[in-house]
């Protein structure tokens, strides 16, 4: 399952978000979104996790929670189709 997760922390790193997500089960892969411009976190990003079960876990335990100061908002990834654009 691919998880969108916003209102991140412009500060948070990739390892950090993957080790946020850990908690849950084996994340595949993460991505930040970044500002093409600046090249700075847009405070949104993606992590895809192999367990379908654990991943709908983490988007219920997850979304609402602080992290870094933010409260963030976790929810699964409406659009499949663009994805392969997002892990370049």
């Amino acid at each position: 399952m691919i998880i969108f997760v916003s209102n991140l922390n412009k500060e948070t790193t990739v390892q950090e978000l993957e080790k946020l997500f850990a908690g849950f089960g084996d994340v595949l892969k993460s991505k930040l979104m970044l500002n093409a411009m600046t090249k700075r976190s847009r405070g949104c990003g993606y992590v895809e996790m192999t367990d379908a079960t654990a991943s709908q876990l983490a988007v219920e335990q997850l979304n609402g929670t602080v992290f870094m100061g933010e409260t963030l908002v976790v929810s699964e990834s409406k659009s499949t189709e663009a994805f392969s654009n997002i892990w370049k």
